[in-house]
């Protein structure tokens, strides 16, 4: 239990920059591809607390607000580019899920529950996503 406290305490904007720091690390592609697919599981968790703290509280400002000012999706646009495979795909997903948490993050901040329309299916086509 310790432990889970321990990880909820991470400083996801700094754990965040520092990912991106790392994915521009082009002497190292075992470096960048890693640093790259931690990004999406950052983006998760940005997306799990600005969620959860909505309409609560507590306060949080999520990291995906200043993606486009601190060049963090120019960063993994420029990804798409490597030439290891790796490292595009983890780019295509943790651009992928900044579109789906900014959804979901305004989905939830605007909703009365809180509790927004669901993380999975959120933006893929769904019949959910014309109502």
């Amino acid at each position: 239990n310790d432990r889970m406290d321990e990880m909820t305490q991470i400083d996801i904007h700094r754990a965040f920059r520092s990912m991106l720091d790392h994915a521009t690390s082009s002497a190292s592609p075992s470096l960048q591809r890693w640093a790259t697919s931690c990004l999406r599981h950052l983006i998760t968790e940005d997306q799990r607390r600005a969620c959860s703290v909505a309409h609560s509280s507590s306060k949080y400002e999520s990291f995906t607000s200043q993606l486009v000012s601190t060049g963090g999706v120019m960063i993994l646009c420029s990804l798409l580019n490597s030439e290891d495979g790796e490292t595009r795909a983890h780019a295509t997903s943790a651009l992928e899920a900044i579109v789906i948490a900014t959804r979901e993050i305004g989905l939830a901040l605007h909703e009365p529950s809180g509790k927004g329309r669901g993380l999975s299916r959120v933006g893929r086509g769904t019949e959910r996503d014309s109502t």
